[in-house]
């Protein structure tokens, strides 16, 4: 028989809790939804489903799709991580933007 753990049951496990996304702000709107059409601008140059992209890049597909709507305030390393798959800089990305 195994000896039964003296550490609390849950204790030294990470976990992630659902937080809901942010409400956008409406002086931040325009600038997301810039972001947004130029990410789904690349993909779609590129002939790539969000669907599938989003398996490439590491990011769920729902969290893509948010990004590329401009519904949600996204994680930067996820913004990072997209445009090193398309090898842009993000001083490029942005100057580009508008």
């Amino acid at each position: 028989m195994k000896p039964k753990s003296t550490r609390p049951s849950g204790q030294g496990q990470q976990s992630k809790k659902f937080q809901p996304p942010r409400k956008i702000m409406p002086e931040h709107q325009e600038f997301l939804s810039g972001i947004g059409l130029k990410l789904q601008e690349l993909r779609k140059t590129n002939g790539i489903s969000a669907s599938g992209f989003s398996k490439q890049v590491g990011i769920s597909r729902n969290a893509y799709h948010q990004m590329e709507t401009g519904s949600v305030y996204f994680n930067l390393g996820s913004l990072m991580n997209i445009l090193s798959y398309y090898k842009i800089d993000g001083k490029t990305f942005f100057k580009d933007l508008w």
